[in-house]
């Protein structure tokens, strides 16, 4: 199979699933190395496809993000803080914004569904 192939069907497989699929499952589907897996998803990204890296795996997010939308406001350490949003992100939860204010409270924007996109405050 061609690359180019490889990566459509990549895509195709990636569109079909709701939860993150890791790279070695993906190379263990397509008969590849996992360092393939992770080049191709590069050039996808480079097409301007959106594809989402987690600590499980790689997702492509839905056209419109559905669920509900909630603000989080929280009084966390940085490690807390890192904790809670994974903690989101692992349930399925898109983080959409975080923002700290002076009094070292942290909001945290979240639509709590599918995909995440981290903002660096």
């Amino acid at each position: 199979m061609s690359g180019e192939k490889r990566r459509d069907r990549l895509l195709q497989y990636l569109e079909e699933h709701d939860k993150p699929v890791s790279g070695t499952e993906l190379a263990k589907e397509f008969g590849v190395s996992r360092q393939v897996i992770v080049q191709d998803i590069a050039l996808l990204r480079t097409g301007h496809v959106k594809i989402i890296a987690t600590n499980r795996g790689y997702l492509v997010p839905p056209a419109k993000p559905s669920g509900v939308r909630r603000i989080f406001k929280c009084r966390h350490t940085d490690e807390q803080a890192e904790d809670e949003l994974t903690c989101i992100v692992d349930l399925g939860g898109i983080v959409e914004n975080v923002f700290v204010n002076q009094m070292f409270t942290i909001g945290v924007i979240t639509t709590l569904k599918f995909m995440v996109k981290f903002k660096q405050i």
